[in-house]
């Protein structure tokens, strides 16, 4: 028989338990707590990029007497 077969065929008729460690109840209740609290903050960023983005284009529609929109040769800007 070549090396690559040796050992496949053992007789048990399941492979070995594999042993995980405990974590204790306090330990999944904080990392429950860190995984809402960062789903938490990427909502809110994602509020906050959102809400600049719908400024920008309010900007875009409506650009004041002064700023970085109005230009001399604007047609939109007052003289």
């Amino acid at each position: 028989m070549t090396p690559r077969y040796t050992g496949r065929h053992t007789g048990e008729s399941e492979r070995p338990a594999v042993r995980r460690k405990e974590v204790s109840p306090g330990a999944r209740r904080w990392g429950k707590v860190a995984l809402w609290v960062g789903l938490g903050v990427c909502a809110a960023f994602v509020v906050f990029v959102v809400a600049s983005f719908l400024g920008v284009l309010h900007d875009f529609d409506h650009p004041g007497d002064d700023g970085w929109l109005c230009s001399s040769d604007s047609s939109t800007c007052r003289p």
